[in-house]
This record gives structure tokens, C-alpha cells and sequence, in this order.
């Protein structure tokens, strides 16, 4: 499968994470979610940094209005619009 597929399937599932509002997602959340899918759909794993650049590219490219906020010990990314999804 291509990479611009996978990264595709990648954004995805951030995006579907990130739009549960009732659940405060950290990096590690997001990670492992995203991990546990594509396991199950493809077989691979993503690294910290993978998901870190897509992260980036939701903002920079995407202008995705994520946001993060540190609570307790924990940063925490959400979606400051309720609305928007990829």
C-alpha cells in the first residue's frame, strides 16, 4: 500500500479521536489508538514521530484548529472547534 495511503488512514483516525470530545486525549492516547487501528486494518504501527508529523500537518496544512493544554502532569490535545473534522 503507499505511503500517501497510509498517512491518509493515519489522519483518519486522529481526526475521528480528536472529534470524541467527551474522552481527553494525550499524545500516548493517541498513539496507542492509533496503533491498535492500523493493526488491525494493515498489520503496521506508527512511531512518536510519525504521529507527531501528523499532528504538525494537521496544523500546518490542514489548519485544523488543534489545540493542547496541559492538565495535571498531562498535555492534552482537542479540537478548539467542536464542528471541525478533516
Amino acid at each position: 500500500m503507499p505511503l500517501t495511503k497510509d498517512s491518509a488512514r493515519r489522519i483518519e483516525i486522529i481526526d475521528s479521536c480528536l472529534r470524541r470530545r467527551q474522552r481527553k486525549w494525550t499524545f500516548d492516547q493517541l498513539l496507542e489508538t492509533v496503533n491498535n487501528k492500523l493493526q488491525e486494518q494493515t498489520g503496521k504501527t506508527i512511531s512518536r514521530r510519525t504521529l507527531q508529523y501528523d499532528l504538525d500537518y494537521l496544523i500546518n496544512e490542514k489548519q485544523a484548529p488543534l489545540e493542547k493544554r496541559r492538565e495535571g502532569g498531562k498535555v492534552i490535545y482537542y479540537y478548539s472547534d467542536p464542528n471541525y473534522s478533516v
